[in-house]
């Protein structure tokens, strides 16, 4: 199987990073992007847990924490590779 990142295909720079925005577009819910790209987003349930969700709206893992979260949806934006659960 032939796999490659979403990113592959973005022009930038010899060594530069990808650069991503997550801004939080309502109360709890995040959505994030990669140089125009939607990348996924992420929610704070009841519990408190913050549940990440792909460019499909799969779901990814829940988090204890946004960061954690957004690590999550970086590292399967740009790898082809699934990332592991936290929670």
């Amino acid at each position: 199987m032939n796999t490659h990142s979403i990113v592959d295909g973005l022009e930038r720079a010899e060594g530069e990073e990808p650069e991503f925005t997550w801004s939080e577009v309502a109360r709890g819910f995040y959505a994030g992007s990669c140089e125009g790209n939607f990348v996924g987003y992420i929610e704070r349930n009841a519990r408190g847990a913050f549940v990440a969700h792909d460019m499909q709206s799969r779901v990814r893992g829940k988090f204890p924490t946004i960061d954690d979260a957004i690590e999550n949806l970086t590292a399967f934006f740009l790898s082809p590779e699934e990332p592991e659960e936290e929670v």
